[in-house]
């Protein structure tokens, strides 16, 4: 009763009343069953109606949830159809469909288990499209750590180099929206600090060095450069805070 006792001290009589009603069906729900309508001084209360909406809310929270579960096996599907290998023009089409699927994706935060050396290409392929469509700022600590793991990987784990472009470029993108657009959550000084650090050792490693050795920006060096770039901007923005 301690508990209670601030609410009915600052409650109106009809307040008290209707609240003490609510928590009688609480406990006695087999009498809403019989009960249609009940009416308290100047509030009248249609229990059909009530239910009527109740039931319309459950029924649109199932048609939520199938249809998240629709989305994320239509994205596993797409994760085992395909050859992350093929040549760059045809994987053009797959890389739509993945964009388009990302766009529609709500729990963005499961591509992070994809994040890891032990991905399969097309895996590792797909979360790198998804999240340079979607920009998860919250996965900002999780792409640093990955890349700085690949970066001291001679072969780069084995994975093509677009594939790590396209991942370089979503951390770049990511960037944009967290200190450009003050896309929330921001990024922490020593988050920022460890990219720039990983960023040295990855324009480093020897594939990064022969990617488009007649124009590095077009390679992985391109996005590691605007990583930089936003990164320093990023320092000076927590510096100021």
């Amino acid at each position: 009763m301690e508990y209670l006792k601030p609410i009915l001290d600052n409650s109106s009589l009809w307040e008290v009343t209707v609240l003490v009603v609510v928590l009688y069906f609480l406990f006695q729900p087999s009498l809403l069953k019989t009960i249609t309508r009940l009416k308290i001084g100047d509030l009248e209360i249609e229990l059909n109606a009530l239910k009527e909406q109740v039931t319309k809310g459950e029924e649109h929270i199932s048609e939520l949830e199938a249809e998240l579960e629709n989305e994320r096996r239509l994205f596993e599907d797409l994760i085992d159809n395909f050859d992350p290998n093929a040549p760059v023009q045809e994987l053009a089409i797959i890389r739509k469909a993945i964009k388009t699927n990302a766009k529609n994706l709500e729990e963005i935060e499961s591509l992070k288990k994809y994040l890891t050396l032990e991905s399969k290409p097309e895996d590792l392929y797909v979360a790198a499209v998804a999240i340079r469509e979607r920009r998860p700022t919250a996965l900002i600590p999780d792409i640093v750590d990955f890349l700085d793991k690949l970066a001291v990987e001679k072969n780069l784990g084995g994975y093509r180099l677009n594939t790590v472009w396209t991942l370089t470029s979503a951390l770049h993108l990511t960037l944009l929206s967290a200190i450009r657009d003050n896309v929330p959550p921001q990024p922490d000084a020593d988050t920022l600090l460890k990219a720039e650090r990983m960023l040295d050792v990855l324009e480093r490693n020897p594939r990064v060095q022969e990617d488009r050795p007649d124009n590095p920006v077009k390679g992985i060096r391109g996005p590691i450069k605007h990583c930089r770039s936003w990164i320093k901007k990023g320092l000076a923005n927590n510096q100021k805070s």
